[in-house]
């Protein structure tokens, strides 16, 4: 049997390309012949390019001046971060087309990522709701599919297509219990949550795509998306503390500061040797919440102002406790006790995600 994934596979965002990679592992392991499709949305092909006339088009005077300053200054970075990407996408994925997928495929699975978030996809995207014409025997399903509720409620106001859409889906699974609340409001059925793909694989599967370790000595990694001052000042203190040498990443470019202190392109295989060989992680980004618990890592994760899916994770884990809001709150951090209470506790929580899948893969819809 076939199936299809619709995601942000693409993406130069280390989150968004490894959950593809886990969701393929995942469901090649249970047995399925799997495709990526094919397709980009023009808001996030713009979004990652090394250059883009759109962009600059929309942005004010200054913002203008401050887009063009920062792509002649880090042209060369970008182009070398993006081209690693490109390595790990094209060895890692097989595609199919949209022309080809009632052709070639017997499930569509959209998911996972933050595919129903509109701020990401420059409005509605009607290929990530499924929103145009396939045949009706194909299965339309979505695995953990996401958006920070904010802007799926926006996409939602006033516009029936995206609740239209999904009600035609076979079956629907989210990541968030917010937003599994807002479908079953707007009369959708048997809404499930489930876990991030990623969180599906054990370390043993991602062996087979990280790279080699780049830092030498002990060290603290710090990896933001969303930049928060508090984050550095907590590393700061951590680092001195713990004697680490401090190694940082930024998922995006910003004019006046530094992106990383690594002296190589990070692609997605250089992320994951980045958290697998560190002695704590600080971070403030979902995905680097839940490679650290994949890695059995200590860690923290920073409160910024959007972060219902790391709340979300942590609470199911019962580590809420790693999210820290204040620098007064370091001192009396314990560490993580990864043993038997813990297992049981992360197995229960793949458990559902596991069954999700057996049980809607295999079962003949009418």
């Amino acid at each position: 049997m076939k199936i299809g994934i619709l995601t942000f596979h693409s993406a130069v965002n280390y989150g968004a390309v490894l959950q593809c990679w886990a969701l393929a592992e995942k469901l090649k392991s249970m047995g399925f012949e799997v495709f990526i499709i094919n397709y980009v949305s023009s808001f996030i092909k713009e979004k990652y390019s090394p250059f883009s006339w759109t962009f600059l088009s929309e942005k004010s005077l200054m913002g203008k001046v401050q887009y063009l300053m920062l792509h002649f200054f880090k042209r060369g970075k970008i182009i070398a971060r993006n081209e690693k990407f490109s390595t790990f996408i094209n060895a890692c994925f097989r595609y199919v087309s949209l022309d080809l997928i009632d052709e070639k495929m017997d499930i569509v699975l959209v998911g996972s990522d933050q595919v129903w978030n509109t701020e990401l996809t420059g409005g509605y995207d009607k290929h990530y709701f499924l929103d145009f014409p396939i045949k009706s025997q194909i299965k339309r399903i979505s695995f953990a599919a996401s958006s920070e509720l904010v802007h799926f409620q926006r996409t939602i106001n006033g516009n029936n297509k995206a609740i239209m859409a999904l009600s035609k889906f076979h079956a629907l699974s989210v990541r968030e219990e917010a937003l599994k609340n807002e479908l079953l409001s707007k009369g959708l059925k048997d809404v499930v949550v489930v876990s991030d793909p990623t969180l599906l694989l054990d370390i043993e599967h991602y062996e087979k795509v990280v790279a080699e370790k780049i830092v030498d000595e002990k060290d603290l990694f710090v990896f933001q998306v969303v930049n928060s001052p508090l984050t550095m000042k907590v590393a700061q203190k951590m680092a001195k503390s713990k004697n680490l040498k401090l190694v940082y990443l930024n998922a995006s470019y910003r004019l006046f500061q530094k992106d990383k202190n690594v002296s190589i392109p990070i692609g997605p295989s250089e992320f994951l040797s980045l958290i697998k060989y560190s002695d704590f992680i600080i971070t403030t980004s979902f995905h680097g919440t839940a490679f650290s618990i994949i890695y059995r890592k200590q860690f923290v994760t920073i409160r910024t102002a959007h972060m219902n899916r790391q709340e979300n994770l942590l609470y199911m884990l019962g580590l809420s406790n790693r999210i820290i809001s204040d620098i007064s709150e370091v001192s009396i951090l314990e560490d993580i006790e990864y043993g038997d209470a813990f297992k049981t506790h992360f197995e229960k929580y793949r458990c559902g995600s596991n069954l999700f899948l057996k049980r809607i893969l295999n079962h003949d819809f009418e």
